[in-house]
């Protein structure tokens, strides 16, 4: 009983940490547009500043967190 638990609760980890990673890249990228950059290295630079946004950090940090996660659960949970 208790791995099954544990198990679920792994899943519904990486579930909801990839949700929310999602959600940040979504609401910090509807901010920037990149058409206001006419050149390539004005839009590189954007792409630049994006990535260094804490925000976008923090989802980057979710998105592995919930990738090992889900490797963790995959241990646990029986497959065929």
């Amino acid at each position: 009983m208790n791995n099954f638990i544990t198990s679920n609760f792994y899943i519904l980890l990486s579930i909801a940490l990839g949700v929310v990673s999602q959600l940040i890249v979504k609401w910090k990228m509807s901010t920037v547009s990149l058409d206001t950059a006419e050149t390539f290295i004005g839009k590189l630079m954007i792409a630049v500043y994006m990535l260094l946004d804490p925000f976008i950090i923090i989802a980057m940090i979710f998105t592995f967190l919930a990738g090992f996660i889900s490797m963790m659960a995959m241990t646990k949970v029986e497959l065929s």
